[in-house]
């Protein structure tokens, strides 16, 4: 573990005293890191035991450095004692890593070390903007974001395996990718990027705010819905293996191509600006298609606009409505 004798990073353990206790568990380990905000490219790796979950929070912070406070709590003192957190901070002093470290137990059904809950809250405060921010967890390992931070300017990566992907302020970057397998991506501020991929196993996307986008948009989900609003894309994927798909559409080119798919689930797009062609179909299930400049060729498939538009809408479903309003 990084000490204070490292001449740029020091080091801070937390009073027990301040931290509320809780009865029949021990007092949480706690401390805090103080960095300089030299580096353009922050990285946050969990790993270890599937029995703990790490809840990271970046904001942006007021002082001229970078700040991470961590406070880990379990119902094992061993295994809270055991979990590390400590930052890394590059040679050239472009890259920060924050690595979460939780221990790893053998022979969990018979283990009495082996706790009921292990949780680490990690709070990271940066003064700066960054090029790149990338957050992974281990196969086995929880982890969750809350992003208040700053803008990104090259990439936002995330890929974790359960955990849940919340962004409150506005999210600049030139590529955003966000992967979980077991969690929701939840966007309440605008998005602002080049290219926008959110994938998500069994959860919901959530695009509360605009999504700008300059160039293609990809989202995915095999259980949940996406809803939300999407801006100056060039094409859009999206689908669902069962749940909902409502998006309000805002296309940036006229030969945008949208394709949209449901195996179970309802289908609800409201597109702004449109023209082309356009195709609804569902097996079980009913399709409406309505707007002023709408013209019918053969049953679900037809035209917005002109009969020359070089725009593409596609929405399919197995099972379930598809309603495509054009406006």
């Amino acid at each position: 573990m990084i000490t204070p004798s490292d001449s740029d990073i020091s080091f801070t353990s937390y009073a027990r005293s301040i931290i509320k206790y809780l009865k029949e568990e021990p007092q949480p380990e706690t401390g805090a890191f103080t960095l300089p905000a030299s580096y353009t490219r922050l990285v946050v790796l969990v790993s270890g035991s599937s029995v703990g979950d790490a809840a990271v929070t970046v904001d942006v912070g007021t002082s001229d450095e970078s700040h991470l406070v961590f406070a880990t709590g379990s119902d094992k003192k061993s295994a809270q004692k055991a979990t590390k957190v400590f930052p890394v901070l590059s040679a050239d002093n472009t890259t920060l890593s924050v690595h979460i470290v939780f221990p790893a137990f053998k022979n969990k059904k018979q283990n009495k070390h082996v706790p009921k809950t292990l949780h680490t809250d990690i709070r990271i405060t940066l003064p700066q903007s960054l090029v790149f921010f990338e957050m992974a967890s281990a196969p086995h390992a929880a982890a969750s974001l809350v992003w208040n931070g700053p803008d990104v300017a090259l990439s936002f990566s995330v890929v974790v395996n359960v955990g849940t992907i919340r962004t409150y302020s506005p999210l600049n970057s030139a590529a955003i990718a966000i992967s979980t397998a077991v969690g929701s991506i939840l966007a309440f501020s605008a998005v602002h990027t080049n290219l926008l991929d959110l994938r998500v196993d069994a959860g919901e996307i959530s695009l509360s705010e605009n999504a700008y986008v300059a160039g293609a948009a990809h989202l995915h989900t095999n259980g949940g819905s996406i809803t939300g609003s999407l801006r100056q894309f060039t094409s859009l994927d999206a689908s669902v293996h069962s749940g909902s798909v409502a998006l309000s559409l805002h296309p940036g080119i006229d030969e945008v191509i949208i394709k949209v798919k449901a195996k179970t689930g309802s289908i609800s797009l409201d597109s702004y600006g449109f023209v082309g062609a356009y195709s609804a179909r569902t097996e079980i299930g009913t399709v409406k298609v309505g707007g002023r400049n709408v013209h019918r060729v053969t049953g679900n498939t037809g035209w917005n606009g002109s009969p020359g538009g070089k725009g593409i809408i596609e929405a399919s479903t197995n099972s379930g409505s598809v309603d495509l309003e054009f406006h």
